[in-house]
């Protein structure tokens, strides 16, 4: 009976391995016929069919979020765009006009220095010819020649202008008694300012000359009409001169100032103290009346 046990199991036993030698026989058959191909090409490709199944994902886990602080990233600012210098605009140059005749005579007066023509023993002048205009109402018409006298100041800083002194009577040659002149009035002035001396056109030292007899012309006695400060002085006793024409030329001198020296005749500037203190004062300050009150002081002559 135990022998017969024995023998039944081992028969188990040997079908088993039989079954596993099948098994992996029909492993190997399976493998070499997935391995072998009809053709060394490819086979045409098929459509494959995507199945859609709902078999569930397993579950993942919840995504954990982590804050980050990431560092400020700088905006980017536009090129600024410098503009290129330009150059600057070239002016264009107008053309000049020509000059008009009335733009010719700005020419004139012209000063032409030279020699003096006269003598003088008082001073050291300064002389020349000015050139101006005959009629200044044409001008292209003739000039006509005057020749001046130029005293300068001895001041370091003279004032910017100077007194011009001009021979009356019409026709009088001042430069040829600037001696004359120099002593009683002009090197007095010339402690402030210079003292210029010249003869009207047409007298003595000038081109032309023109020593005629005759009439003046009536425009000579036609009154002069300005607005330019003027010192009128007059003697009592002129017998040239009369105080009245000196009233009479402050009537159409609208800054004019009229005094009367009771004890002068003709030429009261440079002959009498009082006279010449206001004088200086009108040079200094022409737009103010200046002080008169030596007047008062100031007697008649006492006639023998």
């Amino acid at each position: 009976m135990g022998q017969a046990g024995g023998s039944g199991q081992e028969g188990g036993e040997a079908v088993l391995r039989f079954c596993k030698v099948m098994a992996l026989l029909t492993v190997v058959i399976l493998l070499l016929g997935c391995g072998a191909t009809d053709s060394p090409t490819s086979p045409p490709p098929t459509a494959v069919v995507a199945e859609v199944t709902d078999t569930p994902l397993p579950p993942t886990a919840e995504p954990t979020l982590t804050r980050t602080t990431l560092p400020p990233t700088p905006t980017p600012l536009p090129p600024t765009s410098t503009p290129s210098p330009q150059p600057s605009a070239t002016p264009t140059r107008t053309p000049e006009p020509s000059p008009t005749p009335v733009e010719a005579s700005l020419l004139l007066p012209t000063f032409v220095p030279g020699e003096c023509r006269f003598h003088s023993s008082a001073a050291t002048a300064e002389c020349g010819d000015l050139i101006v205009l005959e009629d200044r109402e044409k001008p292209d018409g003739a000039t006509v020649s005057l020749h001046v006298a130029i005293f300068r100041s001895y001041s370091p800083n003279p004032e910017p202008d100077p007194v011009i002194y001009l021979m009356g009577g019409g026709g009088g040659n001042a430069l040829g008694a600037a001696d004359y002149y120099l002593r009683t009035v002009g090197n007095k002035i010339r402690a402030a300012r210079d003292f210029i001396m010249y003869n009207q056109r047409g007298t003595h030292l000038n081109e032309p000359f023109l020593g005629c007899p005759g009439e003046a012309d009536p425009v000579e006695n036609q009154a002069v009409v300005s607005d330019v400060p003027a010192l009128i002085f007059a003697g009592r006793f002129d017998p040239i001169t009369t105080p009245e024409w000196g009233q009479l030329a402050a009537e159409t001198l609208s800054h004019s100032y009229c005094f009367e020296f009771p004890n002068m005749g003709h030429g009261v500037m440079r002959a009498d103290p009082c006279a010449l203190r206001i004088g200086l004062q009108f040079l200094d300050d022409p737009l103010n009346k200046p002080d008169a009150s030596c007047l008062a002081e100031l007697t008649l002559p006492t006639f023998r």
